[in-house]
């Protein structure tokens, strides 16, 4: 191959020569699906820029970003093209995919089983390999659109997004987001499960004032609560900490067996109430 011009001007009128020189619109299957091969293997170079990936990994990826012009190449040429003078078209093989089967086992053997599917993210590297996995999957769709595609191209590219998913999985190492079934149907938030924490410990009557409800800090963290997270929930809803005890409480309040004044939270009422469902 020797380039020496980059723009033609031959696709100026919506169409593109194939790999055999035959022409096409540029909308055409064939050229939909090497073009979101194409695409796939930009995203992947993206990823061997990323902060944390694996040298292992980097490595794979390189080897694969190369397998990917071979199978840009064979889906660009369509199947009943004939040999060139070099010999016969260049064709993606069954090795090929054997040796993406062979790295998916490797790293799939060091992972701890799903017990649910995985959402996109956790580090950057992960993040970036949901990408090319979407990517991969997408390509994998446009090839099957391609009448006379060659299995072998669907099957390297089935699993090729196979591999990306495991990557991205050992990526995180065992630090990934799961899916939550009905998390957001009705589930407690982390607001509502404050204020059940707070609803759920006693009461400090004689500190609060009619609509209030005082608990003391030391209550909270005792059943597991952190106190900022949980003065957050306070403020915002016009609540507040105090540490000292109102001049007509302090007889009372000299009757505890405590040697001085503890922080409380004081929360209006009707923050407390069980209004998850509104």
């Amino acid at each position: 191959m020797n380039l020496t011009r980059i723009y033609t001007k031959l696709g100026d009128g919506g169409e593109t020569h194939l790999g055999d020189m035959s022409r096409v619109p540029k909308t055409h299957p064939r050229i939909e699906a090497y073009g979101d091969v194409d695409e796939l293997n930009a995203q992947i170079g993206v990823a061997l820029t990323v902060q944390g990936l694996p040298e292992r990994y980097a490595g794979w990826l390189r080897r694969v970003q190369n397998d990917l012009f071979d199978v840009g190449a064979d889906l660009s040429v369509p199947a009943d093209a004939p040999p060139t003078k070099q010999g016969e078209r260049l064709r993606v093989g069954a090795d090929q995919v054997t040796w993406l089967e062979g790295a998916c086992d490797e790293v799939n053997a060091t992972l701890q089983p799903l017990k649910s599917f995985v959402l996109p993210g956790g580090n950057p590297a992960a993040a970036q390999l949901h990408v090319c996995r979407t990517v991969c999957r997408r390509a994998e769709r446009r090839t099957l659109l391609v009448e006379d595609a060659n299995p072998e191209v669907v099957r390297y590219l089935n699993r090729l997004s196979d591999l990306l998913f495991i990557l991205s999985r050992g990526a995180n190492d065992g630090d990934e987001p799961l899916w939550q079934p009905g998390r957001s149907r009705g589930e407690p938030t982390d607001g509502d499960e404050i204020r059940m924490l707070l609803a759920s410990l006693p009461p400090q009557a004689f500190w609060a004032q009619p609509g209030e409800v005082a608990i003391l800090e030391r209550k909270v963290v005792e059943a597991g609560g952190d106190p900022d997270t949980v003065l957050a929930w306070v403020k915002a809803h016009g609540g507040r900490l105090d540490r000292t005890v109102p001049a007509a409480m302090r007889s009372a309040y000299s009757k505890l067996p405590i040697s001085e004044p503890q922080r409380y939270y004081v929360v209006p009422a009707d923050a407390l109430a069980d209004d998850a469902a509104a």
